[in-house]
C-alpha cells in the first residue's frame, strides 16, 4: 500500500516510519502498564491513522493522534495488553471522526475527553462511538441554556433552518429586520451559487434549479445551526453573524460529514454479510458507490443520490443529503453485524423456507432473523442455532400477554448476552424489540405464527 502523504516543496509531512518509530518509543512509557506495540503493530496503526485522515477528508501536519491516545489512555484500568493494538487503532479513528465533529476541541482536550468517557463508560469503545459526541454537545448545551424555549419536535429535520427561522419569528427571537437580512443575503447566495453552476455565463437559469440551488443552501446553512447546543443558540448565531459566514461553517461540516461517511461504507464494505438477497448487496454497496460518485455537495448538499430498495427494520432516516446517508449507514451496520451473528447458510436456508424466491425481494432480514432469535431464546434453544422448540413456541404465545410480553423480554436480554452484541448494536436491538415482539403477536392474532415465525426456525 502506498504511503499516504501531503507533499510540500522541500519533502513531505509525516512520512509513516517517523510515526511509527514515536509509537515504539513510548513502550519505554507503557511497559510499566503492562501494554507494549510490536514493531509490525506500529507501522500497521501509522498506516491506519493515515487511511483514516484520508478518508475524514483531513491533512495531518504532526504526528498524529495515535500519541495522543498512547498518553492518555494507557494509564486507563480498561486498557489490557490482548486489546490494545486494536483498541488504540479504534481509538485513533473515532479521534479523527470527533475532531470533524467537534471543531472547538483542541487535540489535546479531545484525547482527554476522550479518555475521560471511555473509562466512566467501562472500557467500551462502542459506547465511545455511538454517545461521546452527543454526551459532549449535550453538557455544552446544559451549560449554556437551562431551559429550552423551541422544542426540538418542532424542528424539521430536512429543513431545519427554514423552521427554526419560522418558530423563533413566533416566539420573538427573530426580529423582522433580521428577516428581511436574511432574504436578502439568501439572495447573494443563489446569485453565487448560479454563477458556480453555469462557470459564470450566465445568472438566467430556470426557477425549479434556483429552488434546488436555494434549498441546498439552506440544507448547508442548517447543519451548522445544527451544531450549535441548542435551538436558542443557533438563533443566537443566525442573529449575530452574516448568512454568507454561516453557510461557509455548513460547508465544513458537510465536508466532514462525507469524510465519516465514507469510512462507515468502507467498515460495511469489510463486514458485509453474505446473503443471495440481490436488494442488500446493490443498495449497501453499488448503491452507495453510486451516491459517493454522483454527489455534488457544493451545489445540491441535499440530493441523495440513492434508491434505498433494501428497507431498513426502523424505517428510512426523515433526512436528506449526507445527513440522510450518514445516518443510513449507521442502521444498517447494526443491522448486518446483528446478521453477522449467525451462520449465513443457515440464515438463507431458514429465509429460502419462508419463500424460496426471497433473493428477489426487498425484505428486511433482519426483522426475520431478530424474530427467529427470539423463539430460539424463548424456547430455551441456543440463539446461534435459530432452533425453536415448536411445543413450547405455541403454549407460550398463546398464554396470557402478562406472561407472554415479558418472556420475549426476557429472551430480547438473553440474545443480547449469548451473541456479545456491540454497544451500538445492542441498542438498535432494545430499540426494535417491541416492534420485534409486536410482530410475533400480531402473527399469533393472524394465526399466523405456523407459516410465519416458526416456520424460520428448523423447528424440533
Amino acid at each position: 500500500m502506498a504511503e499516504n502523504k501531503l507533499t510540500i516543496i522541500g519533502g513531505v509531512v509525516s512520512p509513516l516510519e517517523k510515526i511509527s518509530n514515536e509509537l515504539l518509543a513510548f513502550n519505554n512509557e507503557t511497559k510499566r502498564y503492562g501494554l507494549t506495540l510490536t514493531p509490525k503493530q506500529a507501522s500497521e496503526l501509522a498506516v491506519s491513522q493515515q487511511e483514516t485522515v484520508s478518508v475524514v477528508g483531513m491533512a495531518e501536519l504532526g504526528i498524529g493522534a495515535s500519541v495522543l491516545i498512547i498518553e492518555n489512555f494507557c494509564s486507563s484500568p480498561y486498557m489490557f495488553e490482548e486489546d490494545y493494538y486494536e483498541n488504540l487503532k479504534k481509538l485513533t479513528e473515532l479521534f479523527y471522526v470527533f475532531h470533524n465533529s467537534l471543531p472547538e476541541f483542541s487535540d489535546k482536550e479531545l484525547a482527554k475527553s476522550m479518555r475521560e468517557f471511555f473509562d466512566e463508560n467501562g472500557g467500551s469503545t462502542d459506547f465511545l462511538a455511538s454517545d461521546f459526541v452527543q454526551s459532549v454537545k449535550s453538557q455544552r448545551g446544559i451549560m449554556l441554556v437551562k431551559k429550552s424555549i423551541i422544542a426540538a419536535n418542532k424542528l424539521s429535520g430536512k429543513h431545519y433552518f427554514r423552521s427554526l427561522v419560522a418558530e423563533g419569528k413566533k416566539i420573538g427571537l427573530i426580529s423582522d429586520e433580521t428577516i428581511e437580512k436574511i432574504g436578502r443575503e439568501s439572495f447573494v447566495l443563489l446569485k453565487t451559487q448560479t454563477e458556480t453552476l453555469t462557470d459564470g455565463k450566465t445568472t438566467s437559469i430556470k426557477s425549479e434549479t434556483a429552488e434546488k440551488l436555494l434549498s441546498s443552501v439552506y440544507y448547508t446553512v442548517g447543519l451548522a445551526l445544527k451544531a450549535e447546543p441548542s435551538p436558542e443558540a443557533a438563533i443566537e448565531k443566525i442573529n449575530g453573524e452574516s448568512l454568507t459566514s454561516i453557510f461557509k461553517d455548513g460547508q465544513k461540516i458537510l465536508l466532514r460529514k462525507i469524510g465519516v461517511c465514507r469510512l462507515l461504507f468502507k467498515r460495511l464494505e469489510k463486514s458485509l454479510f453474505p446473503t443471495p438477497n440481490e436488494f442488500y448487496r446493490s443498495t449497501f454497496i453499488d448503491g452507495m458507490n453510486g451516491f459517493f460518485k454522483s454527489y455534488v455537495p457544493n451545489l445540491f448538499a441535499d440530493d441523495k443520490i440513492i434508491t434505498a430498495d433494501y428497507p431498513l427494520y426502523v424505517g428510512l432516516p426523515d433526512l436528506d443529503g449526507v445527513e440522510f446517508i450518514e445516518k443510513y449507514l449507521d442502521y444498517v451496520l447494526c443491522e448486518n453485524a446483528f446478521l453477522n451473528c449467525f451462520s449465513s447458510n443457515k440464515v438463507n436456508a431458514l429465509l429460502s423456507s419462508l419463500d424460496e424466491n426471497y433473493k428477489d425481494i426487498p425484505l428486511n432480514i433482519y426483522g426475520f432473523i431478530a424474530i427467529a432469535a427470539l423463539s430460539s431464546a424463548v424456547t430455551e434453544k441456543p440463539v446461534r442455532s435459530l432452533e425453536c422448540d415448536k411445543k413450547v413456541f405455541k403454549d407460550l404465545i398463546n398464554a396470557e400477554l402478562d406472561e407472554v410480553i415479558p418472556a420475549l423480554k426476557k429472551s430480547g436480554e438473553i440474545i443480547v448476552s449469548e451473541l456479545g452484541l456491540s454497544d451500538s448494536v445492542r441498542k438498535y436491538f432494545i430499540n426494535t424489540l417491541p416492534e420485534l415482539i409486536s410482530s410475533i403477536l400480531r402473527s399469533n392474532e393472524l394465526n399466523a405464527v405456523e407459516k410465519t415465525v416458526l416456520n424460520l426456525a428448523n423447528n424440533r
